[in-house]
């Protein structure tokens, strides 16, 4: 369901800021000509118990164009799909294994290449295996006994160098 958030949406060329505007994901920004590497930070906190604080960090290159029409950023994002109950929970006592993809708004070729798990709500993070099976990626975490929630931190880049490093606080429960 709808959830209130606030957030911001800054946008650096090489690595000055040129823009920042609340809300999280949102804004037009007129650059300058030419090419630059970008980097897009997009920071959402909700009044929700799951996903109550997503951070992505988006870092591209891109050129002046002459098409007519604007053209599709190369900006990519990871989804997380563990089998869950009706309430979003995960079992804490057996390990949890949850497929990783990235989707990328140009198509382009791009995989995962680093997770984290908290479950201390980000305080701290633990590097967990991610496996390749069958062309699709996967982890698996394991839980401790008194967790109550998984947060997701992971990377991902595609084959022109592009990137994202996105993390989800509280990204499922445990029961």
């Amino acid at each position: 369901g709808f959830s209130a958030n606030t957030g911001t949406t800054t946008l650096y060329r090489d690595e000055v800021q040129i823009a920042s505007r609340p809300g999280a994901g949102s804004g037009l920004y007129e650059v300058p000509p030419g090419m630059a590497t970008y980097r897009l930070h997009v920071e959402s906190t909700r009044d929700r118990s799951l996903s109550s604080k997503v951070v992505a960090d988006f870092t591209f290159k891109s050129d002046t164009t002459s098409e007519p029409l604007p053209q599709a950023l190369p900006l990519m994002t990871l989804q997380f799909t563990p089998a869950l109950d009706e309430f979003s929970r995960a079992s804490r006592v057996l390990p949890t294994i949850v497929p990783v993809s990235v989707g990328h708004n140009t198509r382009a070729a791009a995989q995962p290449t680093r997770v984290e798990v908290s479950h201390d709500k980000g305080a701290t993070w633990r590097q967990v295996p991610l496996v390749s099976l069958g062309g699709k990626w996967y982890t698996v975490i394991g839980h401790p006994r008194d967790a109550a929630s998984v947060s997701l931190r992971a990377s991902a880049r595609d084959s022109a160098g592009n990137s994202v490093n996105q993390t989800v606080i509280d990204a499922f429960g445990l029961k």
